[in-house]
């Protein structure tokens, strides 16, 4: 069976980032990311052994998030100018690799991951997706898996989760998808489309939101090849 492994770039480098102590070089170009990023790239693919890579990343321009709700991440810091001014390498260094990179105005990184996982299991692929950005669980199926870095007691290890896994995990579904919980997550209102305090409630996404999310078919002119 052929697998291909996704990976969510500005998720893995923004850890990366965070994990190490900055580093610089000779020209005052931190690259504690850079390392970070390229360690943590090579230990899955030696670890997932697929077939196909993809590497996705989100731009600048707004999102269709953004143009729906104003205040959509608005309560989110900016990425520190030590982590973006590396961002630019680590796709050149990917791209000296021949790995594609995938990224579209109007649309984030796990949109982008969300389609193609759907797309290649349609083929008959097996699905890895690396990331630590919970929202890409939505997409899990017994044939797409997530792992997902998780730092625990100071060391790295890694979580697997099919979609049996993330039932097991969350003991809740809300219409076929994942449950939010408005306290963990800060733009709760711009998933469920009503403008309510985060509570300690479960809140119930729209399920309209969640399928624009991830299945952006209409939207990704490109076979998937």
């Amino acid at each position: 069976m052929s697998k291909i492994m996704l990976v969510d770039g500005n998720s893995i480098a923004n850890r990366a980032f965070y994990a190490l102590p900055p580093l610089s070089n000779s020209k005052g170009i931190y690259t504690n990311a850079i390392v970070g990023f390229m360690n943590m790239f090579f230990r899955f693919y030696e670890m997932e052994k697929p077939d196909l890579i993809r590497v996705a990343f989100d731009l600048k321009a707004p999102t269709f998030r953004h143009i729906a709700y104003k205040e959509y991440k608005g309560q989110r810091k900016a990425m520190p100018d030590e982590l973006s001014m590396q961002m630019p390498i680590i796709k050149e260094l990917l791209g000296l690799m021949n790995v594609p990179i995938m990224q579209m105005e109007g649309f984030e990184a796990d949109d982008l991951i969300g389609t193609m996982a759907k797309a290649y299991e349609q083929k008959g692929y097996d699905v890895s997706i690396v990331s630590g950005d919970r929202d890409l669980l939505q997409v899990t199926t017994d044939k797409i898996c997530v792992v997902m870095p998780k730092t625990k007691a100071g060391h790295t290890e890694v979580e697997r989760y099919y979609e049996n896994d993330v039932i097991e995990k969350v003991k809740q579904r809300v219409n076929g998808n994942i449950c939010l919980n408005s306290n963990a997550n800060v733009d709760e209102r711009s998933f469920s489309g009503r403008e309510k305090e985060a509570s300690a409630d479960i809140s119930r996404p729209s399920p309209e939101f969640l399928c624009k999310r991830c299945y952006i078919h209409s939207q990704w002119n490109q076979d998937p090849t």
